[in-house]
């Protein structure tokens, strides 16, 4: 049978080494930590204060505030690597490749932030104040259509945290 090859042209990293593929390579290769204290929420009543967060990252050098306001940070995280990706391979999707190009996205949970205030919110106020986007936050599809901006995809799970698309011809 014949072997299928996949060249990796781009890269894109938002890490707590890093914000960026340099700056995150640059961290392993001089063994540093992304550990440390968590400053992202309270810790108190936890066994554990440290973490590995992600620090200095501005959406807003990634998107328009309005659409910082809109996504979940890990989405945010998300299209700034995917474009950091694209603008490293030089990959410009036009109508000719599109069929060509697939996206593979891992999550192990993704919008905890927002449904953890979504929840907060049902509880101290009830259901009306609940936005119905905090749900579009927190799914994948929102990831998946913002990453594709189409609906002409189809999306396969090969397990819980893996998303693979193709595009339906």
């Amino acid at each position: 049978s014949k072997e299928r090859r996949v060249v990796v042209t781009g890269m894109g990293a938002v890490s707590p080494l890093g914000l960026n593929v340099p700056m995150l390579w640059d961290g392993i290769r001089t063994a540093q930590s992304g550990i440390g204290p968590v400053t992202l929420c309270d810790t108190k009543g936890l066994d554990s204060r440290f973490a590995g967060e992600v620090q200095g990252f501005d959406p807003l050098e990634h998107m328009d505030r309005k659409e910082a306001r809109r996504y979940d940070r890990f989405i945010q995280f998300a299209m700034a690597a995917s474009g950091e990706a694209m603008r490293m391979a030089e990959l410009h999707i036009t109508p000719e490749n599109a069929e060509s190009v697939g996206v593979i996205i891992g999550s192990g949970i993704g919008g905890i932030s927002v449904l953890s205030e979504g929840v907060i919110t049902l509880r101290d106020r009830g259901a009306g104040p609940v936005s119905y986007t905090h749900l579009d936050k927190t799914e994948q599809k929102a990831l998946l259509k913002v990453l594709t901006d189409s609906s002409d995809w189809q999306q396969y799970y090969t397990d819980e945290q893996t998303v693979l698309l193709r595009r339906v011809r």
